[in-house]
Formats: structure tokens, C-alpha cells, sequence
């Protein structure tokens, strides 16, 4: 396996950009939602968001996806 990948995703040396990793207040705002509903709907899984210890983050890209697809 190569040493970047890590069950089939790359490793953190991705690079993203604080542009396009979110807070879910950040979020909310995008969507136009409030915060607490930002995170019930990562907790239910209906919004793709990572766990990183306690704290949510989310992927600019997989928000504007999945708001797409509707």
C-alpha cells in the first residue's frame, strides 16, 4: 500500500485550505441554517461532516455537494 494512503483516503498532507475546511458555524451560514441545526443533521449523518476530537469540521466541497444534490 502506498505510504499516502490510509484505507483508500489520502493522508492529511492533502492540503486543504482554511477556506475549505468549515466550522459549523460557518456552515450555517453558508446554508443558511442555525449552528445547533448544522450539527444535529452531521450527528444524523444527513450533512457530511468529520469528527476531530469533540469538535465538527466540515468540507467545503461535500457541503456544496450535498446541498446540490438536495
Amino acid at each position: 500500500m502506498d505510504g499516502d494512503q490510509t484505507n483508500g483516503h489520502r493522508a492529511a498532507s492533502v492540503g486543504l485550505t482554511r477556506f475549505e475546511v468549515m466550522t459549523a458555524r460557518e456552515v450555517g451560514e453558508l446554508i443558511r441554517l442555525p449552528t445547533s441545526t448544522v450539527y444535529d443533521l452531521a450527528r444524523r449523518g444527513l450533512l457530511p461532516g468529520h469528527r476531530i476530537g469533540r469538535a465538527w469540521r466540515f468540507i467545503r466541497g461535500e457541503i456544496e455537494e450535498r446541498v446540490r444534490a438536495g
